[in-house]
């Protein structure tokens, strides 16, 4: 299994300066870009936007440690 451990300071910023540095690494210009040219067309949630998609598995992988 994988085991991501966060270093002393990352621990201390805030959820918010963490997703906001998260958003000036990987911009939301990237993702619609990547998501065009990657589309199958075949939609994976009809009701969540691939975007969206996007962000919350990232998200999800970087902040499995904060449950």
């Amino acid at each position: 299994m994988l085991r991501l451990s966060m270093s002393a300071h990352a621990a201390e910023l805030s959820r918010r300066q963490r997703t906001g540095a998260l958003k000036s690494i990987i911009s939301p210009r990237l993702v619609k870009k990547v998501l065009k040219k990657t589309r199958s067309g075949a939609r994976g949630c009809p009701v969540v936007p691939d975007e969206i998609g996007v962000w919350l598995i990232i998200g999800l992988s970087l902040f499995c440690t904060d449950a």
